[in-house]
């Protein structure tokens, strides 16, 4: 498996497919909620066996800190450790080395992940595209 930051055109494909698949078909969350403007200027992470894409998010740049969002892994591939591979290899990306800590706004189902990868938690649960989130944050060991 390889963690890449996506640069071609069959990477933004690949991650517009699985955010698509989960997001928009499985979640029922809004296209026109789902993509928005931050997709342009955001750096979008990728993680692949051979030609094929296993899960997705994308890094939103915040100065000291990586706002991670759109996190995905499709349906049949859960279970298989992929979400926790990426979550774990955007710590060791270059672009990591002055950022302080990762945060991003966890699905209230998915809390448990996040927390098991040492994000811990902030502020009270909120709804965004339906759905209950909380705001979490770990912090990253800098040089």
């Amino acid at each position: 498996m390889k963690t890449i930051i996506a640069t071609t055109q069959k990477h933004f494909f690949d991650a517009m497919q699985i955010r698509g698949r989960v997001f928009v078909d499985e979640q029922h969350v809004p296209s026109s909620i789902e993509v928005d403007d931050e997709d342009k200027t955001c750096l979008h992470i990728l993680l692949y066996e051979g030609q094929t894409a296993l899960a997705v998010c994308r890094l939103l740049d915040h100065g000291t800190y990586f706002k991670v969002g759109r996190m995905a892994v499709l349906k049949e591939n859960r279970g298989k450790g992929y979400g926790k591979a990426l979550m774990l290899s955007l710590e060791t990306l270059d672009v990591m080395k002055d950022k302080q800590e990762l945060r991003l706004d966890a699905q209230m189902t998915a809390a448990g992940f996040y927390e098991a990868l040492g994000y811990s938690f902030e502020g009270e649960p909120f709804v965004e595209a339906d759905m209950l989130h909380i705001h979490a944050i770990k912090k990253l060991h800098t040089n």
